[in-house]
């Protein structure tokens, strides 16, 4: 609608004005579909009874949770489609395992749901029914079990069968679990039909008492990044065999080992053989960031030297004989010993130290921003001038300074009354005679000096002198 009314009216629409509009079409459009996905909730759980039972079949009646004309439905029984509606009925044997499934689609969005079933069907006066009991026998980890039917009949046949294992085919029979939760099912045919029943039988674990993990130590101090690890069984026998792995893979087969590893989350386990029996353990370990101390680092210090040039000096704080260093200034290599000094004009640098220690290697940096100094710093006027003062330079004033130009110079010295008593624009001339006083009184002066350095820079001072006579 909005995009018609904009069709119709283009002739009196301005250009910018016609472009933040196609440009809000195109975000009510994108907020239009990102509401759209975000509403995207296909629910695939299901249901199901069973409807009917006959000799040595059960009938099954699935149902979908959510049931919607615009869903399409697929009924899955392990990776075969058996049913596109929204129900589904399923003939099952008695005894069978199914792995049903139920996909629910809506245009892009889908979602599964899936089940495992086990068909049961008892039989009168509890046929297919069974008890079970452990027997003393331990086989290494694996635990002994009999099963006996409470149905015992010549003419039936017995089918055991653990998940979808078959096991035995006798009214008893014993066999060996390993530890953990196990599906056990008896299917009986008495000649006319099918009965079963399933039991969970969970299986403790039974590892001896002499048989113990492992532990492990860090040291407190590291190479480079690289840290050994010490590792030991707990059960110590010359007559048991070890295999260690970490992270799936075998590095030692001795009942202690020392291991280089990084900073880092391991899977690390120990196999123990005792016999025709093993037993394993496992532990996650950390390793931690163990830098050496100062490794790589430095110090450095920077003094003025003259007008814009500075004296830069750093040394390495972890000196090795065993170490070697390159100093770089920005990209240029300055030095490759433990201690460097160079001198740089002002400006920005970056200063970096590549230690090299062994096969361990570190590197540092630090920004270094050295701006032209201060007028002050580059240029004096003393403050007391005496013509009988014992030390010449104390007979006159002078100004001291380094880099000053010619260009723009103005020195002056006034009474306390403004009157002038001594000014120059010329530099060399102040800082090579100067002012000795000798047609003025004591007192208290005052002066004023204006200039540059070479470099453009320009600096301005005032102050007092004072005249002894």
């Amino acid at each position: 609608m909005v995009f018609s009314i904009i069709i119709l009216m283009r002739d009196k629409i301005t250009p910018i004005l016609m472009l933040l509009l196609t440009l809000l079409i195109v975000s009510l459009n994108q907020v239009a579909a990102q509401t759209a996905s975000s509403s995207c909730e296909v629910n695939s759980a299901y249901s199901y009874e069973v409807t009917e039972k006959n000799c040595g079949t059960n009938t099954l009646s699935f149902v979908a949770d959510s049931i919607a004309d615009e869903y399409e439905y697929r009924w899955h029984l392990d990776n075969q489609i058996i049913g596109r509606n929204s129900s589904l009925t399923y003939v099952a044997r008695v005894g069978e395992v199914l792995r049903i499934s139920l996909k629910v689609l809506q245009g892009t969005c889908n979602d599964i749901t899936t089940e495992i079933i086990t068909i049961e069907d008892e039989g009168p006066n509890g046929l297919g029914n069974f008890q079970w009991e452990l027997d003393d026998q331990t086989n290494c980890d694996r635990q002994a079990i009999t099963f006996v039917s409470d149905s015992i009949n010549p003419s039936f046949t017995y089918q055991w069968k653990k998940d979808r294992l078959l096991l035995g085919e006798d009214h008893s029979v014993s066999f060996e679990l390993k530890p953990g939760v196990h599906n056990v099912r008896l299917i009986i045919n008495d000649g006319e039909c099918v009965y079963a029943t399933q039991q969970v039988i969970e299986i403790p674990e039974n590892t001896p008492e002499k048989i113990a993990g492992f532990s492990y130590i860090s040291p407190e101090t590291a190479l480079c990044d690289i840290q050994k690890v010490e590792f030991q069984a707990d059960s110590l026998n010359d007559t048991f065999s070890y295999q260690w792995a970490i992270n799936g893979k075998t590095v030692s087969e001795e009942e202690n080992f020392t291991y280089e590893l990084e900073p880092g989350v391991f899977e690390v386990s120990l196999e123990v053989e005792i016999g025709r029996c093993s037993y394993e353990f496992s532990q996650q370990i950390t390793v931690e960031e163990a830098p050496q101390a100062n490794a790589g680092t430095f110090e450095y210090a920077t003094e003025i030297l003259d007008c814009g040039q500075w004296a830069l000096s750093a040394i390495a704080l972890q000196g090795s004989s065993t170490a070697t260093y390159q100093w770089w200034l920005n990209d240029e290599l300055v030095s490759e010993e433990e201690r460097v000094s160079k001198s740089i004009p002002s400006g920005d640098y970056t200063l970096t130290l590549q230690t090299q220690i062994g096969s361990c290697s570190y590197e540092t940096q630090k920004i270094l921003s050295l701006s032209s100094p201060q007028a002050d710093l580059l240029v004096n006027v003393p403050n007391v001038l005496s013509p009988q003062a014992i030390h010449p330079d104390d007979r006159t004033i002078k100004v001291y300074g380094k880099c000053i130009a010619d260009e723009g110079f103005h020195f002056q010295i006034a009474d306390r009354w403004g009157g002038l008593v001594y000014q120059t624009k010329n530099a060399n001339e102040v800082m090579t005679q100067g002012w000795n006083g000798d047609n003025a009184s004591s007192g208290i002066y005052t002066y004023v000096l204006k200039g540059q350095f070479n470099s453009g820079t320009t600096f301005q001072q005032q102050g007092t002198i004072t005249l002894l006579k």
